[in-house]
């Protein structure tokens, strides 16, 4: 946001977040009862945490840490007296959120039970897919009756073969960013990492276009769908990049 902003405007922002996890209780206050406030300790106890936050920090106390660490990197600082809270409170500090092929998946290693026919019917259409019959496969259904399970099931099968595995995950925090599943898999695949400098991105970026043969050309294109500080000699509206970058072929991957 800070690289558009910077372009676009010339200013920069400067953010601290603090954030705790708790019960807190919502009052309509103001005028006509429109206005809503969280009550408590829960919204207290987090506004001490961010004044601890440095610029550009997310800084959280133990208990969201407990619920958010199988999707995010921590390191911890300690424990801290604050103004108004009795007790020390632990906080750490959000380095970066975990990469989807890393993140823990200790949850779904419990037997597998009753899904032999979806799971035969997985596997089904993965022999034709190895085959050269492209196959795509929605599961859906209730949340907790296995859905992640299942694919766990088939992934460990597959890898079995040989396959290699590519995880695209969609976020609601996200929605705005049609393509954040495929950037996130991009920087990934790259090696970015949240204190590499935007020289290095785009060096790699560069290297990676160069490696798979593809056109020099779409460098600034993948550059703006991945927030590199590379200006186009010709600004596109963010639909015709994504359309660009969508129709972009690489000769590797139309060999026979």
């Amino acid at each position: 946001m800070n690289v558009s902003l910077q372009d676009s405007h010339d200013v920069a922002l400067s953010v601290r977040i603090g954030i705790h996890t708790g019960l807190v209780l919502l009052s309509n206050l103001g005028q006509l009862g429109r206005e809503r406030f969280a009550l408590g300790e829960t919204p207290n106890l987090a506004s001490r945490v961010q004044g601890l936050a440095g610029v550009g920090e997310v800084l959280v106390s133990d208990s969201t840490r407990m619920l958010a660490r199988a999707e995010f990197d921590f390191a911890d600082l300690g424990e801290h007296q604050l103004k108004g809270i009795a007790r020390p409170v632990r906080v750490f500090r959000a380095l970066a959120a975990r990469a989807a092929a890393g993140r823990p998946d200790a949850g779904l290693r419990t037997p597998l039970v009753g899904r032999e026919p979806e799971l035969a019917l997985l596997r089904d259409r993965w022999s034709l897919a190895a085959e050269g019959h492209g196959r795509a496969v929605m599961v859906r259904g209730e949340p907790g009756i296995g859905k992640s399970r299942l694919v766990a099931a088939h992934r460990h099968y597959a890898e079995s073969l040989g396959a290699q595995r590519v995880t695209l995950r969609c976020s609601p925090y996200h929605s705005a960013s049609v393509l954040h599943p495929v950037i996130e898999h991009l920087a990934r695949l790259l090696g970015f990492t949240a204190g590499m400098a935007d020289a290095e991105r785009l060096q790699r970026l560069q290297e990676a276009i160069a490696l798979v043969e593809m056109d020099p050309a779409t460098v600034p294109l993948f550059a703006a769908l991945l927030g590199c500080p590379c200006r186009p000699k010709r600004k596109r509206r963010p639909r015709c990049r994504r359309a660009r970058c969508a129709s972009a072929r690489s000769p590797r991957s139309c060999a026979g």
